[in-house]
């Protein structure tokens, strides 16, 4: 019964992450491409200014250094939320938005004293934007953009000798993204 507990709270848990993953951007960046994404540097990376490349935490995950996998010592949980407040201004206005984000969630474990295993689920991009443009025709033409990318991602690590591992992650991307112009004539 407990297991049952744990695995509908862990699945509450995925869908609420990704429900979230969603959140409003109010970024007039992500107009343009895939959206507007960023590095996701877990908790400990985050402390050290993004700092990740050459970190191996034997008690944290680090997504960047996939041959860190190898030195996990215990079974690790990591979920991270982010915020972020905005203030836009031209000559007429100045608008203030803010958000908060799923940032990731990932589990790693070591699968013995020379290999480890981690995946998680991470934002790749995102759309969230509105403009509103006139001409000189009396025409009002609108941009709408929502949705995003996620990227759910699994990575193991080998120590090949001692002090020297090797690692690897594998990621696939999914979501869906809407772009909409409507034109509107007097």
């Amino acid at each position: 019964m407990h297991q049952i507990r744990k695995n509908l709270f862990f699945a509450a848990l995925f869908i609420y992450f990704h429900s979230v993953i969603y959140a409003s951007n109010n970024s007039p960046y992500s107009f343009y491409g895939l959206g507007d994404g960023k590095n996701i540097h877990f908790g400990h990376s985050s402390a050290m200014a993004g700092l990740s490349y050459g970190i191996s935490d034997p008690y944290g995950i680090n997504y960047y250094n996939p041959a860190s996998y190898q030195s996990l010592n215990l079974t690790t949980l990591e979920a991270g939320l982010s915020g972020v407040i905005r203030k836009m201004q031209d000559a007429d206005s100045t608008q203030i938005s803010g958000n908060s984000r799923f940032s990731y969630l990932a589990a790693g474990f070591p699968v013995n004293k020379k290999c480890g295993v981690a995946f998680g689920l991470l934002p790749f991009s995102w759309k969230d934007y509105s403009v509103e443009l006139d001409n000189a025709f009396s025409s009002k033409y609108k941009f709408n953009g929502t949705g995003g990318l996620s990227q759910f991602f699994i990575g193991s690590a080998y120590e090949i000798i001692k002090n020297v591992s090797v690692g690897l992650n594998v990621n696939y991307l999914f979501g869906s993204m809407e772009d909409q112009i409507i034109i509107e004539f007097p």
